[in-house]
């Protein structure tokens, strides 16, 4: 074997990026055509929030594909105990959740 996986990997993982990254600057144009009113010099202060905001959404949008997929919670086993806790998922929609809200605030 001369590494195919490894590279069969390497281009599915730039595919998922690339294609994440035009689903963000699709947002990106989105939240700036809300914004088409607003005077250059003041828009351009909000650029980064904007920018922000698009990532989180999109995260946000593939978090809750994953969570729909596997579920809000996770069996964790340590030796004989055995629980159920919240998804690594959801922690991360939650604390994107929490980000998104901030941003909208301001």
């Amino acid at each position: 074997m001369q590494g195919g996986g490894i590279e069969l990997e390497e281009e599915n993982i730039s595919e998922t990026t690339r294609e994440k990254e035009i689903r963000i600057e699709n947002e990106k144009q989105r939240l700036m055509e809300l914004f088409k009113d607003v005077p250059a010099s003041k828009l351009k202060m909000c650029n980064s929030l904007i920018e922000r905001t698009a990532f989180i959404t999109i995260s946000m949008e593939d978090l809750e594909a994953l969570i729909n997929e596997q579920g809000y919670v996770e069996r964790l086993e340590q030796g004989s105990q055995k629980m159920n806790i919240e998804s690594k998922y959801l922690k991360s929609y939650i604390a994107l959740g929490k980000n998104l809200s901030t941003i909208m605030k301001d």
